[in-house]
């Protein structure tokens, strides 16, 4: 080789070694701004907590019997048929409802358990609360969960507990990972692009281009007959509404035809950062009332079942600061608040 061909090689390997060097570099500040600027939770699989769901509604589902799910997969202890003279209770909703920042015994369906108890009523100790949330399900996997888990389990009452973000479809991040996850065990893929794939979800930079700028189809979705884009529950005004409105209807009217009350709790979002939200929120309340007209449910207002002024900001004690799900005070409110529902609805009926 000639010296100039060697000169020629050198420099553009200098050049090449310069150009990875100013995209790493670039990759990395990129990294830091978006973990600074706008970080996303990460959505864990580790040990296959959730599956994808035989039931398209459902999307996806937490695999019953795996700690710390019960035997019929939803955080709380382990139950079967309703025993005679029981009064049983239902909790539904999202991650709310599951409890996101709390212990098992401190979700809002353990806290409501535990307001009956100390309320120390005549029969109490016959009244079973249960826990079916599940984190990120939307109104539209409510409805069909109701069918599906709920109404098989004989409830006597049923509490949804709905937030904003309710009005949106289910979790895309958790159904598109265990869609990824599943194919790649039917392909009989390399286990080594599941290590691949766990060091990118690590990076805040990759999560924002896959589930922002770039985000997966959602065909589970579009099968109910209906496109329904993710939009953020405050800066935009859902398209659809109705559509999830008239589900939280069906809901009632099929719990209505076995004689079931049904209580709807909208937990109220972020009313002090966003101020916008209080609009938002009271036009939720506003349309839950419109769709529970002639009885058909009890809509509870959160923002003034829990005490939070409009005017004043929440105590921090009631929201966690970063992502605004309730701390363990907050999940105790929440019991506190459907325990006193039943026990006003219990001494009406006498």
């Amino acid at each position: 080789m000639g010296s100039s061909s060697k000169s020629t090689l050198n420099l553009w390997l200098a050049r090449s070694m310069l150009a990875a060097a100013t995209l790493i570099g670039a990759l990395v500040i990129a990294e830091a701004w978006v973990r600074h600027a706008m970080p996303l939770p990460t959505v864990a699989l580790e040990g296959s907590l959730l599956r994808l769901s035989d039931n398209p509604a459902l999307a996806y589902e937490y695999i019953p019997g795996k700690p710390p799910h019960n035997n019929r997969g939803f955080r709380d202890r382990d139950f079967g048929p309703k025993e005679p003279g029981v009064f049983r209770i239902a909790v539904m909703g999202d991650s709310i409802a599951y409890g996101f920042h709390t212990a098992m015994d401190e979700t809002p369906a353990a806290a409501m358990q535990a307001a009956l108890r100390e309320a120390s009523v005549r029969g109490a100790d016959r009244w079973e609360v249960y826990n079916f949330g599940v984190e990120g399900y939307s109104v539209l996997n409510q409805a069909a969960q109701l069918d599906s888990h709920v109404l098989p389990h004989d409830p006597d009452i049923v509490f949804l507990i709905v937030c904003l973000n309710d009005w949106q479809p289910e979790s895309v991040e958790f159904r598109s990972l265990l869609e990824q996850r599943d194919a790649d065990v039917q392909a009989g893929f390399d286990p080594g692009l599941s290590a691949i794939r766990r060091a990118l979800l690590g990076l805040h930079l990759y999560r924002h281009l896959r589930w922002r700028i770039a985000p997966p189809a959602q065909p589970s979705l579009e099968s109910r007959g209906r496109p329904h884009p993710v939009h953020d529950p405050i800066e935009a005004h859902y398209e659809h509404r109705d559509f999830y409105g008239d589900a939280i209807t069906g809901m009632a009217k099929r719990l209505r035809s076995r004689d079931i009350p049904f209580e709807v709790l909208l937990f109220p979002y972020d009313p002090t950062t966003r101020p916008e939200a209080i609009d938002l929120y009271r036009t939720r309340l506003t349309e839950l009332e419109a769709h529970c007209e002639g009885g058909l449910c009890q809509v509870i207002d959160g923002l003034l079942a829990l005490g939070l002024g409009e005017d004043e900001p929440p105590a921090d004690a009631v929201f966690d600061s970063d992502d605004l799900h309730p701390t363990v005070h907050g999940s105790a409110l929440l019991g506190q608040v459907m325990a006193r529902r039943l026990l006003k609805r219990r001494q009406a009926a006498r």
